[in-house]
């Protein structure tokens, strides 16, 4: 299998962790995204981390927490970008939307092992109560930042869409733009999320 790197993580969460701790999550990530959850035991991440089983022991309880600080740290990461890319981008609302966008799909968030992790643990969502809590704070913190800007672009041109609805099917849209990236690396994500900005102008800046 292609093996694929994580040079870093952009989290306050990411960088406030030991070395160690670092090297673990880092591995986590990694074996995850090749081997599956299953396959990555905790022998099979210390390996991939070149630390002793018994320092995994030091740093974390088990897999499962080790999996779950990972899984934050993405979570983290991706909202900590976005802001970051918002705050550099122009008061104008519209841009700021496409900015919020596109911000998810550039690295340091747009990495194979990074999309492919997050996925494999959307389906442990339903039988693992702490990864479900953490998937449930980021899907709402991420939803938060962008009816933040949908109300902005509402108010400016009098939309009277429902912005609620318009948010969810953004996000269910970019979701689905992760899948197929993640699916089929020849995807042409760029082409699509502009596409997503002229159907966007034309159906809530138009509307009135």
């Amino acid at each position: 299998m292609e093996k694929h790197k994580v040079n870093e993580i952009e989290s306050p969460e990411f960088q406030s962790l030991e070395k160690s701790e670092k090297l673990l999550i880092i591995s986590t990530i990694e074996c995850v995204s090749e081997l599956g959850y299953q396959s990555s035991s905790v022998r099979a991440i210390s390996k991939h981390a070149n630390l002793s089983p018994g320092m995994v022991r030091h740093c974390f309880d088990n897999k499962l927490e080790m999996v779950v600080t990972a899984y934050r740290c993405l979570a983290e990461e991706l909202i900590f970008v976005t802001n970051h890319k918002l705050e550099m981008a122009s008061n104008d609302s519209f841009e700021r939307l496409s900015t919020f966008i596109h911000s998810g799909f550039s690295p340091p968030i747009l990495t194979y092992p990074k999309i492919s992790f997050r996925f494999a643990l959307w389906g442990m969502t339903q039988t693992e109560p702490e990864i479900k809590k953490v998937h449930t704070q980021l899907c709402e913190r991420y939803k938060i930042q962008l009816e933040k800007i949908i109300h902005e672009v509402a108010n400016k041109k009098k939309s009277k869409e429902d912005r609620e609805i318009i948010s969810q099917a953004i996000l269910t849209y970019l979701n689905g733009v992760w899948v197929d990236w993640l699916l089929n690396r020849d995807f042409q994500h760029k082409k699509t999320l502009y596409l997503a900005d002229e159907v966007l102008e034309k159906y809530l800046l138009d509307a009135g």
